[in-house]
């Protein structure tokens, strides 16, 4: 089949790159716009009381650890209850504050609880595998382990607030090193609320007193800081969380400014909102945030009691292979070739700025859904290859 635009996406097309605007009042999904919210009742489960923490495993099913409940809830990808567990099952501890919760590569679900002071890892299902207390090894009796997050070999990252200090344990919870902040030329912890890994494997660590993100290598020594101005940002008031996207770009929940703002990987700012764009409701203390396989943002508000997910921000640029659904609304940045068809779909904006080309291999496709658009400025090109 030779590539084709259809007569609509045609006419769409032809408007936008000569006129420059699109011919209808539409809407399109941007970075931070609401999505959907749940509660814990959709589908059977519990109503949230303190939802503290969030993740989200290879199947984008929504995992949440509620630190009044003292249950983890397991939901599908629009907040559908699954299924629940207590800690109990196959052998493992009731909850008793629950902090925070992680998944590896294997979807163990792994769980942190500021009063049992152990870290417990179950499998997929919620049924108890092992736990540990941080001495195995020789590391340091946890007394607050407030965050835990795995890397990219599977070994577990535990941030404690009472020992202001990150431990390093491996996948069986045998402690491997730990570090302070400080090796290296960083600072001191007083309050590593949060922390998380990119796709590099450097730990970055959100400091609720200190109000300032730092970026350690994977051993713990301090590469980079900063504290949310750089790039037009606002100072952080009182980091809550911080997690990465697809993209490494790195995001992070304040509690006092009630804001998720976003980063580029050396925290240069990029955009922020507040929760209310798109019909969403005003955080009031966003906690914890995550991302998923497509970077929507799901934040867990323990004053709202609600999970809500938003657009996140796009690459805008075609995947190394299959085709590209380009969502959410985007500019491109730089000239690119689609692996297959390119497809926007209603609601979604792409635009292709002057000296700009975005190229259709031949055998491919531009599909603009009934709502989509594609905004070609003055001096960006579309080529479609015959």
């Amino acid at each position: 089949m030779n590539p084709k635009l259809t007569m609509p996406v045609l006419a769409s097309i032809l408007i936008l790159g000569i006129l420059g605007f699109f011919p209808s009042p539409l809407a399109y999904a941007a970075t931070g716009d609401f999505i959907s919210s749940f509660n814990g009742t959709i589908g059977g489960g519990t109503q949230f009381i303190d939802p503290f923490g969030v993740t989200v495993d290879s199947n984008d099913r929504i995992i949440l650890a509620d630190g009044a409940l003292d249950t983890v809830q397991i939901f599908d990808s629009t907040g559908s209850f699954l299924d629940s567990f207590d800690g109990i099952a196959g052998g493992g501890t009731q909850f008793d504050r629950l902090r925070s919760v992680t998944v590896d590569s294997t979807d163990r679900i792994i769980v942190a609880d500021g009063l049992l002071n152990t870290v417990q890892i179950f499998n997929s299902a919620g049924s108890f595998l092992d736990s540990f207390n941080g001495t195995t090894g020789g590391g340091t009796q946890f007394l607050n382990p407030f965050s835990v997050t795995t890397d990219s070999t599977d070994r577990i990252i535990v941030s404690d607030t009472n020992l202001d200090l990150v431990q390093i344990f491996n996948s069986a919870g045998s402690f491997l090193d730990s570090f302070n902040g400080t090796t290296g030329g960083g600072t001191q912890f007083t309050n590593p609320v949060s922390a998380t890994v990119d796709s590099t494997d450097r730990i970055i660590v959100a400091d609720g007193l200190l109000n300032i993100v730092q970026i350690f290598d994977s051993t713990g020594s301090f590469l980079d800081s900063f504290n949310g101005t750089t790039g037009g940002g606002t100072q952080f008031a009182r980091l809550r969380s911080v997690t990465v996207d697809s993209n490494d770009r790195i995001i992070v929940a304040d509690g006092v400014l009630n804001t998720v703002q976003i980063f580029d990987s050396t925290g240069s700012f990029l955009d922020s909102f507040n929760g209310t764009t798109g019909g969403g409701t005003k955080f009031l203390n966003p906690f914890s945030v995550t991302t998923d396989s497509i970077d929507r943002i799901i934040v867990a508000d323990t004053n709202l009691d609600t999970v809500q997910i938003f657009e996140g921000i796009s690459s805008c640029s075609p995947p190394a292979s299959g085709d590209w659904t380009v969502s959410p609304s985007c500019t491109m940045t730089g000239d690119a070739t689609a692996d297959g068809n390119v497809i926007v779909p209603d609601g979604v904006l792409l635009t292709i700025p002057n000296g700009i080309t975005l190229t259709i291999p031949s055998g491919s496709n531009i599909t603009i859904l009934s709502g989509g658009g594609i905004l070609i400025e003055f001096g960006g090109t579309v080529i479609v290859v015959f």
